[in-house]
């Protein structure tokens, strides 16, 4: 017998009767969404600060920016797969 709640390994808190909880699903939705914006806004001041310090005001920051984004979407994807697959 099961007392509490059982976490796994993709985030998601397991209420015990084979459904995430409201809980873990908006932990998971914080963590996606936090993910995403931190790495897009680094990527942009980090891009500022080097178009800034060589004289190539866009360049830096768009391709840093698109980068980000790519690379955050492709770590959202992975991880909605693995939720999908408990």
């Amino acid at each position: 017998m099961k007392i509490g709640l059982d976490k796994k390994d993709d985030g998601i808190v397991d209420d015990g009767n084979g459904k995430p909880s409201f809980l873990g699903s908006v932990g998971v939705f914080y963590n996606v969404s936090g993910m995403l914006v931190g790495s897009v806004v680094v990527a942009l001041l980090f891009g500022i600060w080097l178009d800034k310090e060589f004289g190539t005001e866009p360049i830096f920051m768009v391709s840093f920016v698109l980068a980000a984004f790519v690379v955050s979407m492709i770590d959202i994807v992975h991880k909605v797969k693995n939720i999908d697959e408990n």
